[in-house]
């Protein structure tokens, strides 16, 4: 469900903060908008390795959930141009969780021999997440408004943690029950 969940809230915000942007900021700005979600994210992906590195990665879980989280939130409130530069550094932030996590989350709980089965059937789980994301968010958005369809998004982005980090204590659990 965490991988579903990494993939969801990582299109619904690719997918669909373009037309969203657009909307509120014109093409141009929506435009400078997206290219700087997608610089930071260049970034975020180095922070994130980091954060993992130094401190594990349940709390580069937490850091990443909660960056979206923001953005999200951010977008579900307020369509200022000041505050949508801001949404933006927060989502390339936080949206490394797509890409630099799963592999991190997999080696974290998974003896490194079974590391790639394992890697290969997440990976399907956040493709499929990835798969409807746009497509949720383009659907609540139509019956409802964005505004609705990223308060969905901010608690999809939150129940990653729940998802994630509690995958991660179940299975330190039962590793140590085993090893015993």
């Amino acid at each position: 469900m965490g991988a579903v969940f990494v993939g969801l809230s990582n299109n619904g915000g690719l997918g669909q903060f373009p037309p969203f942007m657009q909307e509120f900021h014109g093409a141009s700005k929506g435009a400078l908008i997206i290219s700087i979600y997608s610089a930071v994210g260049i970034i975020g992906k180095l922070l994130l390795g980091s954060i993992s590195d130094k401190f594990g990665v349940v709390v580069s879980t937490i850091w990443t959930s909660v960056l979206l989280v923001l953005a999200y939130f951010l977008a579900a409130t307020t369509t200022s141009y000041g505050f949508a530069i801001l949404l933006a550094i927060l989502f390339g932030l936080g949206n490394s969780i797509g890409t630099v996590l799963p592999p991190l989350i997999v080696s974290a709980i998974y003896p490194a021999k079974s590391y790639a089965q394992v890697y290969g059937l997440v990976n399907q789980f956040l493709f499929l997440g990835m798969m409807f994301g746009s497509l949720i968010a383009a659907s609540i958005a139509e019956a409802s408004s964005y505004s609705a369809a990223w308060y969905v998004f901010a608690v999809i982005s939150a129940l990653i943690i729940v998802f994630w980090a509690g995958s991660y204590f179940l299975a330190k659990k039962d590793f140590k029950a085993i090893k015993k």
